[in-house]
């Protein structure tokens, strides 16, 4: 089909003025559409959920005092076991968080790591974390026996019980002193 040289003139001057109203529409939709550099956007709603629960002997079901209950958040949050052995952390968060839940005291295997998720904030009961003994040390390792740097002519030595059972307490602990030793 033939088109006179003159209405082709005047469609591409239409043309040519339609494509910068065009580029003006699209970078304008662009601009409302995409957030500015570096984030910006809407900040996301954070969370504290705070995590209760309970460290026992694995053998007794006794609350544990002073474990240490570690939640892998990042950071990492701790709590101690209070004399009962309860605990309480707080965790941080924004949206759904899955993390373990490990404890750990002194003459304790380490228990097998607890996942909990926690969505929104409020309160999260976490099973009781079960700790079994070691078992108790025999000859040469119930103790160890080091010298501490320090002079010749003034020595002194550091003794460390390795988790024996203690007679009025009937615990399993670790002890260490230090003494000076004598001079010859």
């Amino acid at each position: 089909m033939f088109t006179p040289p003159r209405i082709r003139e005047k469609n591409r001057n239409r043309l040519l003025l339609a494509k910068p109203a065009c580029a003006l529409a699209a970078a304008a939709l662009l601009l409302t559409a995409c957030p500015p550099p570096g984030g910006g956007g809407t900040t996301p709603t954070t969370y504290t959920t705070t995590v209760n629960g309970t460290v026992q002997d694995a053998a007794t079901n006794i609350g544990l005092s002073g474990a240490t209950v570690s939640a892998s958040t990042t950071p990492v949050t701790t709590a101690t076991t209070g004399p009962d052995g309860a605990f309480s952390l707080q965790v941080t968060h924004a949206g759904s968080l899955a993390f373990t839940l490990t404890a750990a005291k002194t003459c304790y295997q380490t228990a097998p790591a607890q996942t909990i998720t926690v969505t929104t904030g409020g309160s999260y009961n976490a099973k009781a974390i079960a700790l079994t003994l070691v078992p108790e040390p025999t000859g040469s390792d119930r103790f160890t026996l080091k010298r501490n740097p320090g002079t010749v002519a003034n020595p002194s030595y550091t003794l460390t019980l390795n988790c024996l059972r203690t007679v009025t307490e009937g615990e399993f602990a670790s002890a260490s002193q230090t003494f000076p030793g004598e001079t010859t």
